[in-house]
């Protein structure tokens, strides 16, 4: 073996064992939220799902309001009710029909996730993407893997061909 093809798998290795070797941070991000808001009473009941195992630790820490882009409620939290599924009620949220109503949760460990609903179109929401993308560390041991072998592999292949 040269010198050179050492080289490349003693890089490999290393990213590989400093890879697996690094602890994973587990922020699970909120899942979705689903808006219900009945005109007739003002009321706004915003339902989220974020799956944690100790809600007093990582939890949604605040909920942001907007109707028609401004702001009219932030209520901010020191804990989440449950471990995973849960409705927050708001009162006296003024929104007449086709106005926008936004809601922004914020998690304190992952960031937040916003949805909207237009008032007279039925309950619902719209579910964002969560803000961590998963995998980030196997992506990206893939690709340096392959940048570092991908010169060895086509020497290899053009002295079978020769």
């Amino acid at each position: 073996m040269s010198r050179k093809t050492i080289f490349y798998l003693f890089i490999f290795f290393s990213v590989t064992f400093l890879s697996l070797t690094v602890p994973t941070v587990k922020a699970n991000p909120i899942t979705s939220i689903t808006l219900n808001y009945n005109p007739s009473t003002e009321e706004l009941n915003v339902t989220i799902i974020h799956n944690v195992a100790n809600p007093s630790t990582h939890f949604i820490e605040s909920v942001d309001i907007k109707v028609n882009t401004t702001l009219v409620r932030n209520e901010i939290y020191f804990s989440q009710p449950s471990t995973s599924t849960f409705t927050y009620q708001y009162d006296n949220i003024t929104a007449n029909d086709g106005a926008t109503i936004e809601v922004t949760a914020s998690c304190n460990i992952s960031g937040p996730l916003a949805v909207s609903i237009i008032v007279g179109e039925g309950p619902g929401g719209q579910n964002g993407e969560p803000l961590i993308p998963g995998y980030l560390g196997l992506i990206l041991i893939i690709v340096v893997s392959i940048v570092i072998f991908l010169p060895l592999i086509y020497k290899k292949i053009k002295m079978v061909y020769k």
